[in-house]
Formats: C-alpha cells, structure tokens, sequence
C-alpha cells in the first residue's frame, strides 16, 4: 500500500523538481509550489488539508522508518525506483505548507531525516530540493535566531546530517568541471548544485556558517559512527547496538558496519567536507561562470550583483565569521609552511602598523603563536615516532613519510586552502565595490601572514634575501623543481591575487603593508616565469594597487628597483673578475649571475 501511494506520485516528480531558471547560486524568485503541483487546482486549502491528512496518517514517518530499516537490511540497496521515489515525495508533501513544516522537523529529524538523505545517491538533487523545502523560512519572516536549519548547528546529530549533505554534494563535483562520483546522471548533478546553492545560500545570508564549520570540524569518526548505527536502530525492525566490548555487541557493530558499509565508502573525507564549505561560499559570492574558472586569467573579484554583496555584507558583519576565517588562514599557512620546510615566522606587527589599521595588536597574535605550534606538533610527531624526518630528497629512513606528507599539502592545495583563498579573495572585492570595507583583522592576516608565506616561498627558490631586499649577498638559486612544487602547492599566484585585492583603494592597508615591510616580498615577484603562469601578471597587480593614487609609493619602489640594479651590476663585475682570462667561464659566469634576478619591467609597475 505504501509503495503503491508514493509511486503514484512518480508522474509529476519531474515537473515538481525541475529547477527554475532564475537559479543562479543564490538568485531564487520562488513560483507558487501548488501551481506546480496538484495538476491546475486553484483550492490551496484543500490541498493543504490533504497533504496534512496524508501526514497525520503517519504515510510520512513510515517512509521514514523503512528508510532507516533499509540501512540495516543484509539485502543490499532498494532500487532505483524506490531511491528516488521517497525523498521527492516527502519534498512534495512539505512544499508550500508552512503547518507542516515544524511537525514533520519534529518527526524526521535527525534519523528519519539521515536515513532518507541516504536513499539520494542516484539523485542527490532531490535531497537538496527535501532540505530546502523542510528548512524553508516562511515568508514575510525575518530569518535569524529562528532559523529552522539551526537544527543543523545545534546539536551533534545535526553535524553529521550536513556532513551526509556534504558527502551529496561532493558526490556530484561541486565545481562541475568533473565527472560525477556517485552514480548520479549529468542532468541530475547539475540540478543539485543549483539546488544546493538555494538552499546554502539561505543559510549562510541568516549567520549560520561559522557554527556549521565548527560543528563539522568538531566531528569524531567514532561519534559519525555511532550515530549512523543510531539511525538503522529501529525498534521493532532489529534494532543495532553500539560496541561496547562485549560479544554480542562486537557481533552487532560488525553486522551494522556491514548492512551500511556502502554508506561509509561514500562519505567525503572531513578536510573535504570543510573544503566544501569553503567552496559553497565562493561558488555563492563569484557566481557560476567566475567559480567554473577560478584559477583563470581574471586576477581582481569576482561577482558585484546585489545579492553577492548582502552576502558578503551579512558574512563581514558576523563576528564568529571574521574570526573563524582569520583562524584558518593562519592554521592553514602554518601546515603549509611546515609541509614545505618554509622559513615562515612573520614578525611581529608593531603598533603603529596596527594603529594604521585601527586594532590593537592583540587581534594579530595568532600569527606569533601558529608556526610555534605547528614547530611543537612537528616535535610532538617526531617524538611518537622517534624518526628525525630527512631533508628534501633524502633517501634516508622516513623519507616515504616526507613524501606522503608532501603529497598531502599538494592535495591541500589544491583542496582546502584552495578554497579557503578563493573566498577571501571574493570577500576582499566585493565590499569594496558595496562600499563597505574588509575588516581590519583580516587585513592584518593577510598583508601580514600571507605576505611573509609569499616571501618564504621566495627564499626557498631563491635563497635567503629577496630579489628587491637590500644587501649585497647575492641570492644562491636552490633546487627549483621543489621550490616550484612548492609554490603551486601553495597557490602563489591566488596569494598575491588576494593581496592585490586587499590593497586596492585602501589607504589604511597601504600603510599597514608598509609600516610591516611587505613591499618587498611583493615586488620581488613582477617577474615572467615560464613555470609559473600569471606570477608576473599577479605581481603586477598587487604592486600596482598599492602604487596607486601614491607618488610616495611610488618612489620607494624606484629606490628598491634602483638598489637592485646596482646589486646585479656588482654581482655581474665580481663574477667577471673571478673568471678572467677564460672568455667560455666568464661569459658562463655572467649569465649564471644574471639568471639569478629575474628581469622587472619598471615600465609595467609604475
């Protein structure tokens, strides 16, 4: 009976999920869902008290329970038919009835809501569609405190129903430029990442982000776990048990681990998670062509329609928010810098760099504690393991674990951090163009902690000075293939994109990066370099910016290209000197020393 009810409503589903098009990551201009619906009716309270019987029955709650028995079933999955089924006609059910809404949150979450997301994996999209219409905010309402999808950040369980989310949206590529994981059409990952910008979108614009980062982050394997085993523990249908050392409990988690095994396999891992986070962020404020190319030739921000900057707007005026982004950028570029062997150790930003910004120092002393952190992790690690890890190359014992490590900060780059770049580098737009400003503490991280990142990266390629710092000693060229892996690893040219955003029109992050010494680290990369694309251009950019509107700029940068001149000029008569008398070695000489200075159009800077 209950198979033969849901399955009679298989012949509008797709009429019911097809994605307006007015979708576009956050621009949603609802149609009336009955229209859509109950085949031209026009009595909406019959309809209404319809769907409010077919619940009162207890039909939803019982799908809602078999899904759950289904995680436990040694049969193996339901068919398509049934996946697909289920989560569309729950969505149905709930859309346009705002009566119902809080009764069946009550009634689903968080197990029955766990369990049907489970059922997604052929079309994640209609778990988004379930999401959207069950944490809908009524309309006329003032989103906030009262959010519905709280749920989601204030409880444990409610972490791990956005981590299977997560897991949906990982499924599809959140980015479209790659095949889906799942077993989810085209068509259909398509739908459910328009879907999934609705629906992220109205919860990030109500303040919700920083708490569901936290919650996910928070997240135990063991308590993911537990939870799932919760959810196929339904009483009445064999409920599961959750080890605790006994037999038959061993017996238990084993045959639970078994029953939904397929489930564990498809989860993302939880840097992926966080990853995503960061991504849907992004994908909302740069829109979907600027998020499709990213790593493209546009080196400013992205998007400036309205709607990209009230999120914006709503994200730069949340203090968890601010904080929260300041915290992982700095995390982030330590386990880089550690990763990498990089000299990173920022120094201290004095008080009138900090007064430049209008904070007081305090706001910057993450940047002091995070390399001596990871330097005690880095310790912590290699006494648990009693191995000195190798330098670079080293064929020495550990060098496997060295490599592995490498190989993580490359898929970091390219991940996580690359998503977490990507966002700020919106965010240090977008305001602008609003009229509004970046908040200072986050200029302070980024003119002061990824500008010493960047310099770091230089002195790994180039060795201890910077082409433009003052000096005589000549910079000595290190192994460049590592120094190059190291630099795409860390998203240079993203870096100086972000740097060059943050400068621009801003008198006070003008001053700051000059009173804290970075104009250096970034004119030492307006240089071509074959190896890596756009460096030049992305050099030219952040220099230009901070030039700008600025003869006072403008002239120390003269006196630094000046200095760096001279320093080559000198560097080019000593090799000729030490090589005199054999014409082949001087003139091998002169070009080895020129080699080292990368050539800097003055023309293109000022």
């Amino acid at each position: 009976m209950i198979q033969w009810l849901v399955f009679g409503w298989r012949s509008v589903q797709e009429n019911i999920l097809e994605v307006p098009k007015q979708c576009r990551l956050g621009i949603f201009v609802p149609e009336d869902p009955i229209s859509r619906t109950d085949f031209g009716s026009t009595n909406h309270a019959a309809v209404y008290r319809s769907r409010a019987r077919w619940w009162r029955r207890g039909l939803v709650e019982r799908l809602a329970v078999q899904a759950r028995a289904d995680l436990a079933a040694p049969g193996g999955e339901r068919g398509a038919a049934w996946c697909e089924a289920v989560p569309s006609f729950i969505a149905n059910v709930l859309a346009g009835n705002p009566e119902l809404r809080s009764e069946a949150l009550d009634a689903l979450f968080p197990s029955g809501l766990a369990a049907v997301l489970a059922l997604c994996w052929r079309r994640p999209d209609l778990a988004f569609v379930l999401m959207q219409n069950l944490f809908a905010v009524p309309a006329g309402s003032c989103p906030g405190s009262n959010h519905p999808a709280r749920k989601l950040v204030e409880s444990a369980e409610g972490h791990f129903v956005l981590y299977l989310l997560l897991s949906l949206l990982w499924s599809v590529g959140a980015d479209g430029d790659e095949a889906p994981r799942g077993g989810a059409s085209e068509a259909s990952s398509a739908k459910a990442r328009e879907w999934a910008s609705i629906f992220f979108f109205d919860l990030w614009a109500a303040g919700i982000f920083a708490p569901a980062y936290r919650g996910v982050q928070r997240m135990g394997a063991a308590q993911l776990h537990s939870f799932l085993c919760a959810v196929a523990s339904v009483p009445g249908w064999g409920a599961l048990r959750i080890n605790d050392g006994s037999a038959a409990a061993t017996a238990s988690s084993a045959s639970a681990l078994e029953s939904f095994g397929r489930l564990m396999g498809r989860l993302c891992s939880q840097r992926e998670a966080l990853g995503l986070l960061w991504h849907t962020v992004h994908g909302l404020l740069a829109g979907p062509e600027a998020a499709a190319d990213a790593g493209g030739s546009s080196l400013g921000g992205g998007s400036q329609g309205s709607e990209a900057a009230r999120l914006a707007s709503a994200l730069l005026c949340d203090s968890d928010f601010v904080d929260l982004a300041a915290e992982e950028m700095v995390a982030s570029l330590a386990v880089l810098a550690g990763a990498w062997q990089l000299d990173w150790s920022p120094a201290p930003v004095t008080a009138e760099a900090c007064a430049a910004l209008g904070i007081d120092p305090v706001d910057l002393e993450l940047l002091q504690l995070a390399p001596r952190e990871d330097k005690d992790n880095c310790q912590l690690r290699q006494a648990e393991t009693t191995t000195k890890a190798p330098a670079w190359g080293d064929s020495a014992a550990g060098g496997e674990a060295i490599e592995a490590t490498k190989a993580r900060a490359v898929a970091d780059g390219n991940g996580f951090f690359r998503e977490l770049l990507l966002t700020a580098i919106e965010l240090a737009a977008i305001p602008r163009a609003a009229g509004s400003m970046l908040p200072p503490r986050l200029v302070g991280v980024y003119l002061s902690g990824n500008v010493s990142l960047i310099a770091a990266l230089h002195h790994l390629r180039f060795g201890a000075a910077a082409v433009a710092v003052t000096g005589t000693k000549l910079p000595a060229r290190q192994a460049s293939a590592s120094a190059v892996e190291a630099a795409k690893a860390c998203n240079l040219v993203l870096q100086l994109r972000l740097c060059g955003n943050v400068l621009y029109d801003s008198d006070r992050a003008r001053d700051f990066l000059l009173l804290s010494g970075g104009l250096p680290a970034l004119l030492s990369h307006c240089y071509a370099d074959p190896e890596l694309p756009l460096l030049r251009e992305a050099g030219v950019f952040a220099v230009r910016n901070l030039t700008k509107h600025s003869e006072e700029v403008r002239q120390a940068v003269r006196e630094l290209l000046a200095e760096r001149r001279s320093v080559a000029s000198a560097a080019v008569a000593d090799a000729s000197q030490a090589s005199e008398g054999d014409d082949d070695g001087q003139l091998t000489s002169r070009s080895a020393a020129q080699s080292l200075l990368p050539s800097i159009d003055e023309s293109a800077i000022l």
